[in-house]
């Protein structure tokens, strides 16, 4: 299953679009620029072509999800230990540091593929020790930009690989692709130390690059 990042951004654009009194050079903002942001769209919208009822109902969803990311963000490398910080890790994918895939019962957790060119195929390795290629799963019809790959129901030994990436255009060229290490937050350990588990797996809070919305 494949998941795209949802970003901030997307949700700017879509309010610079339906309102004209945004500087268009605005690329990021926070909270409180986007609650003024939305009353001016509100104040100066056409009264005969008010915005979409639906479309308005998303913008506010979205801010909801950003805030929330923003939040957690600010608890990477935070001094935040409580029971309560760890929690609000949970259900979101989380980029992790690290160079290895770990399969556990054929489930080797996630990657997150930066594509810098729409792929019409997308091929992911898994190596051994000796840089054999082990397993090889293809993907077809991605846009550029990032996605969440699951690492499901693989035929191989428990134990790590490494991994590699690699997309091919409409026009048959072959582009390297940027992957790291990712999964969805399914629980937590409290203590001393940090710990959040991703399925199987347990990674330390500072091991955090990235935390995404979960789909």
């Amino acid at each position: 299953m494949v998941n795209s990042v949802t970003t901030q951004n997307q949700v700017v654009n879509q309010l610079n679009q339906s309102s004209g009194v945004v500087d268009n050079s605005v690329k990021d903002i926070g909270k409180d620029a986007f609650l003024k942001l939305l009353v001016a769209q509100l104040k100066n919208q056409d009264p005969l072509e008010p915005k979409d009822q639906g479309a308005f109902a998303v913008d506010l969803a979205q801010f909801t999800q950003v805030e929330q990311l923003s939040e957690i963000n600010k608890k990477i490398g935070g001094s935040d230990s409580g029971i309560s910080g760890l929690a609000s890790y949970l259900g979101h994918n989380v980029v992790i540091d690290g160079d290895k895939v770990e399969v556990n019962a054929g489930n080797g957790g996630s990657l997150q593929v930066d594509l810098p060119v729409e792929a019409e195929g997308l091929k992911v390795n898994l190596m051994d020790e000796n840089g054999e290629i082990v397993k090889s799963l293809s993907f077809e019809g991605m846009e550029a930009g990032k996605h969440f790959i699951d690492l499901e129901d693989l035929d191989l030994d428990n134990g790590s690989y490494s991994f590699g990436v690699k997309a091919v255009t409409s026009a048959g060229n072959e582009v390297t692709a940027a992957a790291k290490l990712a999964g969805t937050v399914t629980g937590f350990i409290p203590g001393a130390t940090q710990t959040l588990l991703l399925g199987n797996r347990e990674i330390t809070v500072d091991k955090i690059l990235e935390v995404g919305i979960s789909k």
